[in-house]
């Protein structure tokens, strides 16, 4: 019996040990997986919106609308109504992606970071203080900065992502300045999408090439390398492969000019393909100062390959290494040539781990020497690996990523001395002075990329936001370096209860929605009872009702949950996308809204131009989509007054059709009206109706924020310094009378509107008396609920009710005539009623009994 015992025991714990490995392996490989997606997925979000149903990216289109915007933003007056500034609210401490760095050759203090989207930012005290320099230009997504350090004022930008996860951020092309980075002058090139590398000849600085990748999304002829003989004035190429291959690289030999080293890349990335490796992936050569090129490939390994870097030595003319992405998005080697590239042989890397590059290798994986200390070299993976010893032996260069001290994904090195050099990540700038014992990361500059922004009511004048790669944090200009981490991922929309201060939900990618009852400080999965199988969009909307706990999310389908302290969610709608026809993240729903007036009201939008009504609280669905464009639906607004008065927006392009992006209907959905006026043709992300109004809307588009005070007759670009980038979402601080603008590229910015509904004050005893002598309250004392009525020729700001320990009770920031309040769950005693009045600085306080 005890044997018998013995083996039972043992067998359990053999499948218990063979179930922990199997899992963890599951686990393991599934985030390895999703690690692969996880670098595609916000590209192919950004782009879908834009080109559903076309699948490409009608460029065309896109630049038309740049075009209008960057005219609006030029001839804005100082007399225009909103000709405001926008106050920069942070973060500046979370940070964002930086592709590129410059150094003044002869200055350490004075430091140059391009971001994806947000521009060039300049330091002039070694990376403490930054500011912009970029935002005169139209396109402000940088993939290289170059400077001539023959004459250093003279600087060269290239535009475009270079990291070749989709088109989402293309480029115009080249710009140059001669006053530092200062101010930029245009080049040329524009028909080149991605300028991945500029080179400037050691002694003739007329002389320049760039390294191009083309537009991603198509097949061309305006790839690879082109050289320009007057200082970038015109341009010829000089090395093209094939119409899907670009180049990536270009050096040029510091001693001897007539050498040259570029390296090529084939890339197409659509929804429909994707070309991330192949045999023109190459390593080339010229010793013509770059009129002719041939091919390296004696000792390197065989392709097909998907990226190639090339590094030279900066001491010995013949030494060059090279680090190859083979075909499945791993490290394929190292390898160094002390013949000039005529043949190489491959380093030890047996230290690397065989996932250094997270199995997305395009977007990084060079390798960079030390130039004061050659046996000092660094590969740029998911973390930073070096060796001290010429390539013998690996280790990690900075602490792993998932120790957040040094951000996962690294793009770009650059040495100050031995021991001291900056590296450009996802999340920054960091430098280290004692060779990557410690870092330091360099803030003060705002390039956190915000999906979505929220107005806490709880905590007027604080502003939470989720952003890619950054999750969810909250702060504002107050603290604008010290904005604190709400919770991880990829942020996207954080939700209040407006009935209790506890109760916060926020979330992550593809649905992954959570909820808290303390406020943020901790959170629990807020998604019982959806299918794990159902189609999810990137950015999965929900919303938290403010007419009673229900809460809403969308799949393909609709749920609902009636409490959402504790939510349990139950289906209650059919599919609503037109079915799983091109793939699931086409068929997803992108928009919910419940309308401001009554709970009965509810609204679903898709990625595939579907809008439906529900006028029953989801019991049953109605398509109205009606004449509305087959586009992707961004969003909804509805008034605050007429519950038939609704909006919605949509994203998209094409070039030989004007699409409106914003129509209003005033009967509940049935039929449409184009509202877009004199908007610029960009795709419209978010639109926010006012409480105070109905003629007044705000939109954020991808290129700004436009306002209307005439109900979409005529708009106005908001603010004297926004640049054209894309703002994903808005909201209102009714408090202090602030739209708040998450943008894809400079964080969170605010503008204030108080001019539009703040009045001037009336004598506050006044108004407190007239608002105290007609206030009206019933029944009293109150039992299971009470009835409150309020004047009507008052403005009000919000309302609440407190226990004598000023524990809120109930809270709103949309005070209309007549409030009812459930108060079964209040102990008896003695309550306040605070009305805060527009105009006033204190609220007018009412003592009830329970």
């Amino acid at each position: 019996m005890k044997r018998l015992l013995i083996t039972l025991i043992a067998l359990t714990l053999c499948v218990a040990v063979c179930y922990f490995w199997h899992t963890t392996m599951l686990k393991e490989k599934h985030q390895e997986e999703e690690g692969k997606e996880a670098k595609m997925a916000p590209y192919d979000y950004f782009e879908m919106a834009r080109n559903y149903p076309d699948f490409t990216l009608d460029e065309k289109a896109f630049k038309k609308a740049v075009q209008e915007c960057y005219a609006d933003m030029r001839k804005q007056s100082k007399t225009d109504p909103f000709s405001g500034t926008w106050i920069q609210e942070g973060p500046t401490n979370i940070g964002g992606r930086i592709v590129s760095l410059a150094v003044h050759p002869t200055n350490n203090n004075i430091l140059f970071a391009g971001s994806v989207y947000g521009g060039i930012f300049k330091s002039t005290d070694g990376g403490n203080n930054w500011r912009p320099v970029f935002d005169s230009t139209a396109y402000l997504s940088i993939g290289c900065i170059t400077i001539d350090k023959i004459n250093p004022n003279i600087m060269y930008a290239g535009t475009g992502d270079p990291s070749t996860a989709f088109t989402a951020f293309t480029g115009n092309g080249i710009y140059k300045s001669t006053n530092g980075g200062e101010t930029w002058t245009y080049l040329g090139l524009a028909q080149t999408g991605v300028v991945a590398k500029i080179a400037v000849h050691p002694t003739n600085n007329q002389i320049l090439f760039a390294a191009t990748m083309g537009f991603l999304m198509r097949r061309d002829n305006n790839k690879g390398l082109y050289k320009s003989i007057d200082g970038g004035a015109t341009w010829s190429s000089v090395l093209y492969i094939d119409n899907e291959t670009g180049a990536m690289d270009v050096v040029i030999h510091p001693a001897n000019p007539q050498i040259m080293y570029a390296t090529t890349m084939r890339r197409i990335r659509t929804h429909k393909e994707s070309l991330v490796y192949g045999n023109t992936t190459g390593l080339y050569q010229s010793i013509d100062g770059g009129n002719t090129w041939g091919e390296l490939t004696n000792g390197l390994p065989p392709k097909p390959w998907c990226k190639v870097n090339v590094e030279l030595h900066p001491t010995q003319a013949n030494t060059l290494f090279a680090s190859v992405v083979n075909q499945e998005l791993q490290l394929g080697g190292i390898y160094r040539s002390t013949t000039a590239g005529n043949s190489w042989q491959e380093l030890n890397t047996v230290d690397i781990d065989t996932n250094a590059l997270g199995g997305f290798g395009w977007y990084f994986g060079e390798v960079r020497i030390n130039p004061f200390n050659t046996n000092h070299i660094l590969l740029q993976g998911v973390d930073l690996w070096e060796s001290t010893n010429g390539g013998n032996n690996w280790d990690y260069g900075a602490p792993r990523w998932y120790q957040y001290i040094v951000h996962a994904d690294k793009h770009y090195l650059h040495f100050l001395s031995a021991s001291s050099y900056l590296l450009a990540t996802d999340g920054g700038v960091y430098k280290t002075t004692n060779a990557g014992v410690t870092w330091n990361k360099l803030s003060n500059f705002p390039i956190t990329q915000f999906y979505h922004v929220k107005f806490n009511p709880w905590s007027p004048g604080i502003y939470y936001g989720g952003a890619q790669d950054q999750g969810t944090s909250k702060g504002n200009a107050s603290t604008m370096n010290t904005w604190a981490r709400v919770l991880g991922g990829d942020g996207f929309r954080p939700e209040f209860s407006n009935t209790d201060a506890n109760i916060m939900w926020a979330s992550t990618q593809n649905g992954r929605i959570y909820y808290s009852t303390e406020n943020g400080i901790n959170f629990s999965p807020a998604t019982n009872g959806v299918d794990d199988d159902d189609r999810k969009n990137w950015d999965s909307p929900y919303l938290l009702s403010k007419h009673n706990r229900n809460a809403f999310l969308g799949t393909q389908y609709v749920y609902m949950a009636d409490d959402y302290t504790f939510p349990f969610f139950q289906k209650i709608s059919q599919d609503l996308t037109d079915g799983n026809i091109f793939g699931a993240a086409f068929h997803t729903i992108s928009a919910l809204k419940e309308h401001e007036v009554t709970s009965q009201n509810v609204y679903a939008g898709t990625s595939d131009g579907n809008v439906w009504r529900s006028s029953n609280q989801g019991v049953a669905w109605e398509n109205i989509t009606s004449t509305l464009p087959d586009r992707y639906v961004t969003n909804f607004a509805t008034s605050f007054h007429n519950e038939n008065l609704i909006y919605v927006t949509h994203s998209g392009y094409r070039s030989d059709e004007n699409i409106p992006h914003i129509h209003c209907s005033k009967n509940n959905g049935t039929t449409w009206e184009n509202i877009s006026g004199n908007l610029p043709s960009f795709a419209i992300n978010d639109v926010h109706a006012f409480s105070k109004n109905d003629s007044i809307l705000a939109v954020a588009t991808d290129g700004g924020v436009y306002i209307t005070t005439d109900a979409g007759t005529s708009w106005s670009r908001m603010g004297n310094n926004m640049p054209v980038f894309p703002v994903f979402d808005l909201d209102y601080d009714s408090v202090n009378y602030k739209i708040i603008a998450g943008t894809f590229a400079r964080s969170i910015m605010s503008y204030d509107v108080s001019s539009l509904f703040k009045k001037d004050p009336e004598p506050i005893g006044l108004i407190e008396n007239t608002i105290l002598a007609q206030l009206k309250v019933y029944p009293v004392p109150a039992t299971i609920s009470i009835n409150i009525d309020l004047p009507e020729q008052f403005r009000y700001e919000r309302m609440s009710v407190v226990n004598v320990s000023g524990q809120r009770m109930y809270a709103t920031n949309e005070v209309n005539r007549t409030h009812h309040i459930e108060t079964a769950d209040w102990g008896n005693g003695v309550y306040f009623i605070l009305v805060y009045v527009e105009g006033l600085k204190i609220p007018v306080v009412k003592k009830i009994m329970k």
